[in-house]
């Protein structure tokens, strides 16, 4: 893996913690990274690098895009929604792929209803 793609999976990760973003099937409690590897801590078990499963952009629903909305700062001069932190927060709450992960290879698509508890 490149160490550009590393620090990038890194990056989108830990911002995931709090949300509890699956890893084959493990909910991702402790990310770690040493000079060679990214490693994800389960109850004393330490797994190899492993792709979590995000939601692509796509997936999003008519209703999640109203609530996407409203973290934004609108502009009347362009008409743009602009994302402010409180969007980035929840667009790693709700799982979804901004970084463009997947397509990237390094992130796998979540199955519909994967994260519905």
């Amino acid at each position: 893996m490149k160490e550009q793609d590393k620090e990038l999976l890194l990056k989108d990760l830990s911002a995931r913690v709090p949300y509890g973003v699956k890893i084959e099937g493990y909910k991702l409690p402790c990310i770690t990274l040493n000079s060679d590897w990214l490693h994800f801590m389960y109850t004393h078990q330490e797994f190899a690098l492993r792709r979590p499963y995000l939601r692509p952009i796509s997936s999003m629903t008519e209703e999640e895009v109203k609530e996407y909305k409203k973290t934004c700062e609108y502009s009347e001069n362009d008409e743009f929604f602009y994302p402010t932190f409180k969007t980035y927060d929840w667009l790693n709450e709700h799982r979804l792929d901004f970084r463009g992960l997947i397509g990237k290879g390094l992130a796998l698509e979540a199955t519909e209803g994967m994260y519905e508890d």
